[in-house]
Protein backbone atom coordinates (compact mmCIF):
# COMPACT_ATOMS: atom_id res chain seq x y z
CA UNK A 1 0.00 0.00 0.00
CA UNK A 2 1.33 3.57 -0.62
CA UNK A 3 0.37 6.62 -1.96
CA UNK A 4 -1.17 6.73 -5.22
CA UNK A 5 -2.55 9.43 -8.13
CA UNK A 6 -4.43 12.54 -6.60
CA UNK A 7 -2.97 11.47 -3.43
CA UNK A 8 -5.52 8.88 -2.90
CA UNK A 9 -4.41 4.96 -1.14
CA UNK A 10 -3.28 2.74 -3.74
CA UNK A 11 -3.99 -1.38 -3.12
CA UNK A 12 -2.33 -3.47 -5.65
CA UNK A 13 -4.44 -7.01 -5.87
CA UNK A 14 -3.74 -10.30 -8.06
CA UNK A 15 -6.69 -10.37 -10.25
CA UNK A 16 -5.36 -13.69 -11.95
CA UNK A 17 -2.58 -15.32 -14.27
CA UNK A 18 -1.50 -14.03 -17.85
CA UNK A 19 -1.15 -16.87 -20.74
CA UNK A 20 2.12 -18.01 -19.19
CA UNK A 21 1.53 -18.68 -16.13
CA UNK A 22 2.17 -15.37 -14.33
CA UNK A 23 0.85 -13.18 -11.63
CA UNK A 24 -1.19 -10.53 -13.03
CA UNK A 25 -1.44 -7.35 -10.20
CA UNK A 26 -3.57 -4.13 -10.63
CA UNK A 27 -3.79 -0.71 -8.57
CA UNK A 28 -7.27 0.20 -7.44
CA UNK A 29 -7.69 3.56 -4.93
CA UNK A 30 -9.27 4.84 -2.51
CA UNK A 31 -9.43 7.32 0.36
CA UNK A 32 -8.01 4.33 2.67
CA UNK A 33 -6.68 1.28 2.51
CA UNK A 34 -10.17 -0.73 3.19
CA UNK A 35 -11.80 1.63 0.09
CA UNK A 36 -9.30 0.89 -2.12
CA UNK A 37 -9.27 -3.22 -1.40
CA UNK A 38 -13.20 -3.18 -1.29
CA UNK A 39 -13.02 -1.64 -5.19
CA UNK A 40 -10.22 -4.40 -5.50
CA UNK A 41 -12.62 -7.38 -4.61
CA UNK A 42 -15.55 -5.89 -6.67
CA UNK A 43 -13.65 -5.58 -9.70
CA UNK A 44 -12.12 -8.83 -9.59
CA UNK A 45 -16.11 -10.39 -9.31
CA UNK A 46 -17.37 -8.30 -11.86
CA UNK A 47 -14.56 -9.03 -13.52
CA UNK A 48 -13.85 -12.99 -13.10
CA UNK A 49 -15.09 -13.99 -16.53
CA UNK A 50 -13.67 -11.15 -18.75
CA UNK A 51 -9.91 -12.39 -17.09
CA UNK A 52 -10.64 -15.92 -17.37
CA UNK A 53 -10.99 -15.57 -20.75
CA UNK A 54 -7.85 -13.11 -21.31
CA UNK A 55 -5.65 -15.88 -19.39
CA UNK A 56 -7.12 -18.59 -21.61
CA UNK A 57 -7.12 -17.04 -25.10
CA UNK A 58 -3.19 -17.16 -26.03
CA UNK A 59 -3.90 -13.98 -27.86
CA UNK A 60 -2.77 -10.06 -27.18
CA UNK A 61 -5.29 -7.61 -27.33
CA UNK A 62 -4.49 -4.05 -29.93
CA UNK A 63 -2.85 -0.95 -28.71
CA UNK A 64 -6.42 0.84 -28.63
CA UNK A 65 -8.20 -2.45 -26.54
CA UNK A 66 -5.46 -1.87 -24.07
CA UNK A 67 -5.17 1.74 -24.16
CA UNK A 68 -8.99 2.34 -23.82
CA UNK A 69 -9.04 -0.27 -20.25
CA UNK A 70 -5.99 1.82 -19.20
CA UNK A 71 -8.23 5.30 -19.60
CA UNK A 72 -11.61 3.66 -18.63
CA UNK A 73 -9.56 3.32 -15.11
CA UNK A 74 -7.57 6.51 -15.19
CA UNK A 75 -9.82 8.75 -15.90
CA UNK A 76 -12.21 7.85 -12.99
CA UNK A 77 -9.33 9.34 -10.55
CA UNK A 78 -9.01 12.42 -12.69
CA UNK A 79 -11.15 15.91 -13.17
CA UNK A 80 -13.21 15.94 -16.25
CA UNK A 81 -10.65 19.21 -18.08
CA UNK A 82 -7.83 16.62 -16.96
CA UNK A 83 -9.44 13.94 -18.76
CA UNK A 84 -10.36 15.44 -21.57
CA UNK A 85 -6.59 16.54 -22.06
CA UNK A 86 -5.27 13.00 -21.73
CA UNK A 87 -7.65 11.99 -24.48
CA UNK A 88 -6.48 14.63 -27.01
CA UNK A 89 -3.08 13.50 -26.60
CA UNK A 90 -4.05 9.45 -26.72
CA UNK A 91 -5.19 10.15 -29.94
CA UNK A 92 -1.94 10.65 -31.54
CA UNK A 93 -0.67 7.66 -30.73
CA UNK A 94 -3.69 5.85 -31.03
CA UNK A 95 -3.63 6.87 -34.78
CA UNK A 96 -0.55 5.03 -35.40
CA UNK A 97 -1.15 2.23 -33.14
CA UNK A 98 -4.65 1.38 -32.47
CA UNK A 99 -4.97 -1.57 -34.93
CA UNK A 100 -1.60 -3.20 -33.73
CA UNK A 101 -1.33 -6.20 -31.37
CA UNK A 102 0.29 -4.98 -28.79
CA UNK A 103 2.73 -7.42 -28.42
CA UNK A 104 3.96 -6.27 -32.07
CA UNK A 105 5.02 -3.61 -31.20
CA UNK A 106 8.74 -2.86 -31.20
CA UNK A 107 11.08 -0.44 -29.37
CA UNK A 108 12.04 0.52 -33.29
CA UNK A 109 8.32 1.20 -34.24
CA UNK A 110 8.08 3.97 -31.22
CA UNK A 111 11.25 5.57 -32.56
CA UNK A 112 9.98 5.92 -36.24
CA UNK A 113 6.57 7.26 -34.39
CA UNK A 114 8.38 9.85 -32.11
CA UNK A 115 11.26 10.80 -34.70
CA UNK A 116 7.97 11.68 -36.98
CA UNK A 117 6.70 13.93 -33.87
CA UNK A 118 9.74 15.89 -33.70
CA UNK A 119 8.94 18.03 -36.52
CA UNK A 120 5.19 18.97 -35.24
CA UNK A 121 5.71 19.20 -31.90
CA UNK A 122 7.40 20.94 -28.86
CA UNK A 123 9.72 18.79 -26.61
CA UNK A 124 7.65 19.29 -24.09
CA UNK A 125 4.71 18.08 -25.37
CA UNK A 126 6.37 15.51 -27.04
CA UNK A 127 7.40 14.47 -23.94
CA UNK A 128 3.99 14.56 -22.58
CA UNK A 129 2.76 11.72 -25.26
CA UNK A 130 5.49 9.64 -24.33
CA UNK A 131 4.69 9.68 -20.74
CA UNK A 132 0.80 8.62 -21.32
CA UNK A 133 1.66 6.27 -24.60
CA UNK A 134 4.09 4.63 -21.93
CA UNK A 135 2.02 4.88 -19.14
CA UNK A 136 -0.49 2.08 -21.70
CA UNK A 137 2.44 -0.49 -22.43
CA UNK A 138 3.16 -0.12 -18.28
CA UNK A 139 -0.59 -1.27 -17.91
CA UNK A 140 -0.02 -3.61 -20.60
CA UNK A 141 2.43 -5.13 -18.78
CA UNK A 142 0.52 -5.30 -15.26
CA UNK A 143 -1.93 -7.77 -17.07
CA UNK A 144 1.08 -10.01 -18.71
CA UNK A 145 0.18 -9.19 -22.17
CA UNK A 146 3.85 -7.67 -22.92
CA UNK A 147 7.15 -8.23 -20.73
CA UNK A 148 8.83 -5.00 -21.72
CA UNK A 149 7.61 -1.33 -22.48
CA UNK A 150 9.12 -0.12 -26.15
CA UNK A 151 9.23 3.12 -25.07
CA UNK A 152 11.53 2.48 -22.62
CA UNK A 153 15.35 4.41 -23.06
CA UNK A 154 13.27 6.11 -26.23
CA UNK A 155 15.35 9.36 -27.20
CA UNK A 156 14.29 12.29 -29.53
CA UNK A 157 14.49 16.21 -29.88
CA UNK A 158 12.09 18.55 -31.36
CA UNK A 159 13.35 20.06 -34.26
CA UNK A 160 10.32 22.74 -33.74
CA UNK A 161 11.96 26.43 -34.29
CA UNK A 162 11.18 28.12 -30.74
CA UNK A 163 9.70 24.58 -28.76
CA UNK A 164 11.56 25.67 -25.71
CA UNK A 165 9.86 27.87 -23.72
CA UNK A 166 11.15 31.78 -23.30
CA UNK A 167 11.69 33.23 -20.30
CA UNK A 168 12.17 37.15 -18.83
CA UNK A 169 15.52 38.55 -17.18
CA UNK A 170 15.39 39.52 -13.93
CA UNK A 171 15.60 42.89 -14.86
CA UNK A 172 12.81 42.43 -17.57
CA UNK A 173 10.38 40.95 -15.28
CA UNK A 174 11.31 43.77 -12.90
CA UNK A 175 10.35 46.73 -15.43
CA UNK A 176 7.35 44.50 -16.59
CA UNK A 177 6.02 44.25 -12.54
CA UNK A 178 6.73 47.90 -12.10
CA UNK A 179 4.56 48.78 -15.21
CA UNK A 180 1.76 46.58 -14.12
CA UNK A 181 1.38 47.88 -10.95
CA UNK A 182 -0.23 51.36 -13.14
CA UNK A 183 -3.17 49.17 -14.01
CA UNK A 184 -6.12 47.35 -12.60
CA UNK A 185 -5.46 45.18 -16.00
CA UNK A 186 -1.62 44.08 -14.67
CA UNK A 187 -2.71 42.55 -11.54
CA UNK A 188 -2.83 39.07 -12.79
CA UNK A 189 0.40 39.82 -14.50
CA UNK A 190 1.91 41.16 -11.30
CA UNK A 191 0.50 38.36 -9.55
CA UNK A 192 1.69 35.83 -12.15
CA UNK A 193 5.32 36.91 -13.00
CA UNK A 194 6.27 38.21 -9.08
CA UNK A 195 4.75 34.56 -7.62
CA UNK A 196 4.89 31.81 -10.52
CA UNK A 197 0.89 31.65 -10.13
CA UNK A 198 -0.87 29.42 -13.15
CA UNK A 199 -3.71 31.37 -15.00
CA UNK A 200 -6.48 28.66 -13.58
CA UNK A 201 -4.95 30.15 -9.71
CA UNK A 202 -4.61 33.47 -10.31
CA UNK A 203 -8.35 34.00 -12.27
CA UNK A 204 -9.63 31.94 -9.44
CA UNK A 205 -7.84 33.77 -6.54
CA UNK A 206 -11.17 35.67 -4.31
CA UNK A 207 -10.61 39.02 -2.20
CA UNK A 208 -10.99 36.42 1.07
CA UNK A 209 -8.38 34.28 -0.01
CA UNK A 210 -6.25 37.33 0.75
CA UNK A 211 -4.50 38.58 4.61
CA UNK A 212 -3.16 42.10 3.94
CA UNK A 213 -2.27 42.38 7.40
CA UNK A 214 0.40 39.30 6.98
CA UNK A 215 0.56 39.77 3.31
CA UNK A 216 -0.20 36.18 2.20
CA UNK A 217 -2.45 35.03 -0.83
CA UNK A 218 -4.06 31.65 0.01
CA UNK A 219 -4.30 29.04 -3.20
CA UNK A 220 -7.08 26.95 -2.81
CA UNK A 221 -9.44 27.39 -6.01
CA UNK A 222 -8.87 26.88 -10.39
CA UNK A 223 -10.67 28.10 -12.92
CA UNK A 224 -10.67 26.20 -15.85
CA UNK A 225 -12.34 25.84 -19.12
CA UNK A 226 -14.48 22.39 -20.40
CA UNK A 227 -16.20 22.37 -23.42
CA UNK A 228 -16.94 26.20 -23.75
CA UNK A 229 -18.20 26.18 -19.88
CA UNK A 230 -16.42 27.91 -17.34
CA UNK A 231 -15.22 25.16 -13.85
CA UNK A 232 -14.40 26.43 -10.36
CA UNK A 233 -12.53 23.77 -8.40
CA UNK A 234 -9.80 22.68 -6.19
CA UNK A 235 -6.11 22.89 -7.49
CA UNK A 236 -5.51 19.81 -9.81
CA UNK A 237 -3.48 17.75 -6.59
CA UNK A 238 -3.16 18.79 -2.90
CA UNK A 239 0.22 20.63 -3.27
CA UNK A 240 -1.05 22.82 -5.45
CA UNK A 241 -3.65 24.50 -2.42
CA UNK A 242 -1.07 26.80 -0.53
CA UNK A 243 -0.31 29.84 0.96
CA UNK A 244 1.98 32.27 -1.09
CA UNK A 245 4.02 35.00 0.35
CA UNK A 246 3.56 38.04 -1.60
CA UNK A 247 5.34 42.00 -1.47
CA UNK A 248 4.25 45.13 -0.35
CA UNK A 249 4.59 46.63 -3.59
CA UNK A 250 2.17 43.58 -4.43
CA UNK A 251 -0.55 44.04 -1.05
CA UNK A 252 -0.59 48.21 -2.76
CA UNK A 253 -1.24 47.32 -6.09
CA UNK A 254 -4.39 44.85 -5.26
CA UNK A 255 -5.48 47.97 -2.62
CA UNK A 256 -4.85 50.53 -5.49
CA UNK A 257 -7.76 49.01 -7.32
CA UNK A 258 -9.74 47.08 -4.75
CA UNK A 259 -13.15 46.69 -5.45
CA UNK A 260 -15.68 45.33 -2.63
CA UNK A 261 -18.54 44.77 -5.30
CA UNK A 262 -16.80 42.04 -7.02
CA UNK A 263 -15.71 38.62 -5.49
CA UNK A 264 -12.62 37.43 -7.47
CA UNK A 265 -9.84 39.60 -7.70
CA UNK A 266 -9.36 39.24 -11.27
CA UNK A 267 -12.86 39.91 -12.01
CA UNK A 268 -14.85 41.73 -15.65
CA UNK A 269 -16.74 44.95 -14.45
CA UNK A 270 -19.52 44.07 -16.69
CA UNK A 271 -19.96 40.58 -15.12
CA UNK A 272 -22.82 41.64 -12.79
CA UNK A 273 -23.19 37.40 -11.31
CA UNK A 274 -19.47 38.00 -9.71
CA UNK A 275 -18.70 34.60 -11.80
CA UNK A 276 -14.95 34.06 -12.26
CA UNK A 277 -13.16 35.40 -15.99
CA UNK A 278 -13.67 33.05 -18.69
CA UNK A 279 -9.79 32.30 -19.41
CA UNK A 280 -10.28 32.72 -22.81
CA UNK A 281 -12.01 35.81 -22.08
CA UNK A 282 -9.21 36.87 -19.92
CA UNK A 283 -6.94 36.03 -22.67
CA UNK A 284 -8.29 38.37 -25.41
CA UNK A 285 -9.55 41.34 -23.46
CA UNK A 286 -6.69 41.38 -20.21
CA UNK A 287 -3.63 39.28 -20.94
CA UNK A 288 -3.22 40.15 -24.66
CA UNK A 289 -4.13 43.92 -24.41
CA UNK A 290 -1.96 44.52 -21.56
CA UNK A 291 0.95 43.01 -22.82
CA UNK A 292 0.39 44.92 -26.03
CA UNK A 293 0.08 47.98 -24.40
CA UNK A 294 3.22 47.39 -22.67
CA UNK A 295 4.99 46.51 -25.12
CA UNK A 296 4.35 49.90 -26.63
CA UNK A 297 5.30 51.54 -23.61
CA UNK A 298 8.80 50.10 -24.02
CA UNK A 299 9.40 50.83 -27.36
CA UNK A 300 8.94 54.22 -26.98
CA UNK A 301 11.72 54.61 -24.06
CA UNK A 302 13.91 52.56 -27.27
CA UNK A 303 13.91 49.58 -24.99
CA UNK A 304 13.04 45.97 -26.90
CA UNK A 305 10.57 43.63 -24.62
CA UNK A 306 9.42 40.41 -25.98
CA UNK A 307 5.71 39.14 -25.36
CA UNK A 308 5.44 35.69 -23.78
CA UNK A 309 2.72 33.71 -23.01
CA UNK A 310 0.79 33.45 -19.42
CA UNK A 311 2.76 30.19 -18.74
CA UNK A 312 6.09 31.59 -19.20
CA UNK A 313 5.91 33.97 -16.59
CA UNK A 314 5.35 31.14 -14.33
CA UNK A 315 8.64 29.83 -15.88
CA UNK A 316 10.18 33.46 -15.45
CA UNK A 317 9.59 33.52 -11.97
CA UNK A 318 10.51 30.01 -11.09
CA UNK A 319 14.25 30.90 -13.23
CA UNK A 320 14.89 33.82 -11.72
CA UNK A 321 15.06 32.49 -8.13
CA UNK A 322 16.78 29.02 -9.11
CA UNK A 323 19.81 31.97 -10.96
CA UNK A 324 19.04 33.75 -7.64
CA UNK A 325 20.45 30.82 -5.70
CA UNK A 326 16.63 31.08 -3.37
CA UNK A 327 16.51 27.86 -1.50
CA UNK A 328 14.99 24.95 -4.19
CA UNK A 329 12.61 23.66 -1.89
CA UNK A 330 11.10 27.24 -0.72
CA UNK A 331 10.72 27.38 -4.32
CA UNK A 332 8.57 24.25 -4.54
CA UNK A 333 6.44 25.52 -1.87
CA UNK A 334 5.93 28.62 -3.42
CA UNK A 335 5.07 27.02 -6.70
CA UNK A 336 3.30 24.12 -5.22
CA UNK A 337 5.17 21.06 -6.25
CA UNK A 338 5.68 17.97 -4.01
CA UNK A 339 9.10 17.72 -5.04
CA UNK A 340 12.05 19.39 -7.51
CA UNK A 341 11.91 17.28 -9.79
CA UNK A 342 9.25 19.57 -11.42
CA UNK A 343 12.09 22.47 -11.43
CA UNK A 344 14.79 20.50 -12.42
CA UNK A 345 13.17 19.05 -15.72
CA UNK A 346 11.55 21.56 -16.93
CA UNK A 347 11.44 25.63 -15.36
CA UNK A 348 15.14 25.79 -14.17
CA UNK A 349 16.89 28.01 -17.18
CA UNK A 350 20.19 28.04 -15.27
CA UNK A 351 22.32 30.96 -16.52
CA UNK A 352 25.40 29.30 -17.73
CA UNK A 353 27.78 32.24 -16.80
CA UNK A 354 26.51 31.61 -12.81
CA UNK A 355 27.05 28.46 -13.23
CA UNK A 356 30.60 28.63 -14.08
CA UNK A 357 31.48 31.55 -11.47
CA UNK A 358 30.11 28.96 -8.82
CA UNK A 359 32.23 26.03 -10.29
CA UNK A 360 34.99 28.37 -10.43
CA UNK A 361 35.71 26.94 -13.91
Amino acid sequence: MKKGANCKVEYKATIGRDIKGNLIRKSFYGKSKREAKAKADQWIVENAISIQKKGMSGSAPTFQGVSDSYYKDKLKLVRENTANKYLIVSKLFIERFGTKKIDRIRKDDVTEFVEDLTEKYSQNYIKTIMAHMSAVFNYAIDYGFITVNPCRNVKYKSRLKGSEREVYTEEEAEMIIDYSTQSAEGLSVDIMLSYGTTISETLGIQYSDIDFDNKLINISRSVTLTKGKVNVDEPKNVHRKRTIAISDRTIEHIRRFYDPDFKYLIHDPNNAANLPYNPQTWRKKIYDKFMNAMLKHFEDEGIVMKKLNPHELRHSRATIWVNNDVNLFAIAEEMGWSDLSMLRKVYGHPDINKLRNMLKL
